[in-house]
């Protein structure tokens, strides 16, 4: 590696993730685009539901906000955290989401 630069290394993939992946491909072969974004908003909603924390939402919506925004508006991803048991209605409608 040249020195300054970074590495573009990802961390290894999980079975499910790889295994969501090859199902993802499939599937968009066979179905086309419109197929593709059914999939990438039931990732994202998949990656809503396993956050630690209401607050990680915040986190994931800047730091992915090409993604999760395009799938998803701030009140439907409040809407999804909502559906975890352990997370607090207050906390959820504190997140900011920008």
């Amino acid at each position: 590696m040249q020195p300054g630069s970074t590495s573009s290394i990802s961390p290894p993939l999980t079975p499910a993730a790889l295994a969501t992946r090859v199902i993802m491909g499939f599937f968009a072969e066979v179905g086309g685009v419109e197929l593709r974004g059914k999939f990438a908003l039931l990732q994202q909603i998949a990656t809503l539901l396993s956050l630690d924390t209401p607050g990680e939402a915040s986190d994931c919506w800047s730091s992915r906000a090409g993604l999760l925004k395009k799938h998803m508006s701030a009140r439907e991803v409040k809407m999804v955290l909502g559906l975890r048991s352990d997370f607090s209605a207050k906390a959820i409608d504190d997140i900011e989401l920008h």
